[in-house]
């Protein structure tokens, strides 16, 4: 396995845009066995017919696999999603998963994964969601993912509670203009409520309970016209 995954990350030489672009569907293919080499699926959840004749071919290699939904860009199939809700996986999030330049949605809700939320996350450009609650993560909530270029800048949804992460709220979290759910409760963190979090126009839904935040509610949130549920205690 290591051989193929090695040999499907080589750069492509001078070969055309058709070359560049088979690079990058086979980028997400190895992307994806990496992070599957990285989870115990005690379940099988993840098994499939899948051979290396197939992982030569994007499209079976996509619809082999339970819950990765891909999606044609330049005509050819480029991961979107990936949605594995529930599947009772343990391990820990590949940093490979940062390869996947076409992801928008990353549901891993409702499993044991442990480790920290990879920084990598920050080079999908496309991410929109990402659900990672109910596990054990671990650690600060990487600052990259509100601060890169590209990945998490205009996220949708950050769904992040029931976990152990720890550290403040990134300062930062106010450039995320398209922000509509921040959910963070049921963590350890700590610090006070950003008053840039009032930047977040767009803000719906705002859960921080079950923390150890302190100091006062930023005034600043008061200016969230369209938000509908405001959880702190």
């Amino acid at each position: 396995m290591f051989v193929l995954v090695s040999s499907l990350l080589v750069f492509p030489s001078v070969g055309g845009a058709q070359e560049a672009r088979q690079q990058n569907t086979q980028t997400d293919i190895a992307a994806l066995l990496e992070i599957r080499a990285a989870l115990n699926d005690s379940h099988g959840v993840l098994n499939s017919s899948t051979t290396t004749a197939a992982v030569a071919n994007a499209s079976s290699f996509c619809n082999s696999r339970r819950g990765v939904t891909c999606t044609d860009v330049d005509q050819q199939p480029r991961v979107s999603a990936i949605h594995l809700p529930g599947a009772e996986l343990r391990g820990y999030l590949s940093e490979a998963g940062g390869n996947l330049g076409q992801l928008q949605i990353l549901s891993l809700r409702g499993n044991d994964l442990s480790g920290t939320i990879s920084p990598s996350l920050a080079n999908c450009s496309q991410l929109r969601a990402l659900y990672l609650y109910q596990n054990d993560f671990s650690g600060p909530i990487p600052t990259e993912i509100v601060t890169r270029s590209g990945a998490l800048q205009q996220p949708e949804v950050l769904h992040l509670a029931s976990n152990s992460l720890t550290g403040s709220i990134p300062v930062q979290m106010g450039n995320l203009k398209r922000l509509r759910i921040l959910d963070l409760s049921r963590n350890l963190v700590t610090g006070t409520i950003p008053p840039g979090v009032g930047n977040c126009s767009l803000l719906t839904t705002l859960a921080l309970q079950q923390n150890f935040l302190t100091g006062e509610l930023p005034s600043e949130l008061s200016g969230l016209s369209n938000l509908e549920d405001l959880t702190l205690n």
